[in-house]
């Protein structure tokens, strides 16, 4: 019957497959960026309740996750970077996609993931809004999505 550390290998490899053709199976134009399906989806869920979201719908960038957003209330259109880094800090800034710019915002993520704070005022002297899916959802109402700041940067500020 062979080792059983052979056939737990094997178990895992198998199971391993199995996930990766199964999240590959839901990416379109052949994007395959490592972010959990599941962040994904719950991204989608959030654009699809929000009150501002007129269309959501994912763009091919250079193997990442990244979604246009066509905004109501003649609100301009937001590329959000949907990033899989699950500690952000600056190469990964500097190393987005060329997609993202002034007007545009990238999204932490993945679940408990953390970023160097500095990048936020960076980000926003650039135009470009970066932070967590609550930011987003509140700077999505605002028509300069980078200029919104979270309540945790509002108590900071005072």
């Amino acid at each position: 019957m062979g080792n059983p550390v052979s056939r737990i290998f094997l178990l895992l490899h198998f199971a391993i497959e199995c996930h990766t053709w199964e999240t590959e199976a839901h990416l379109q134009d052949g994007i395959h960026a490592m972010l959990h399906i599941s962040a994904v989806k719950f991204f989608l869920e959030r654009m699809d309740g929000h009150d501002r979201v007129e269309q959501c719908r994912q763009v091919k960038a250079e193997g990442e996750y990244v979604f246009e957003i066509e905004r109501k209330d003649n609100l301009p259109r937001v590329t959000v970077h949907l990033s899989d880094a699950y500690d952000y800090g600056h190469w990964e800034y500097a190393s987005r996609p060329k997609l993202i710019g002034r007007g545009d915002f990238i999204l932490i993520a993945g679940f408990n993931t953390r970023f160097d704070s500095s990048l936020v005022e960076i980000a926003r002297e650039d135009g470009i809004g970066i932070g967590g899916i609550a930011k987003l959802m509140g700077a999505l109402n605002w028509e300069k999505v980078w200029l919104y700041r979270s309540p945790e940067e509002r108590g900071k500020i005072h």
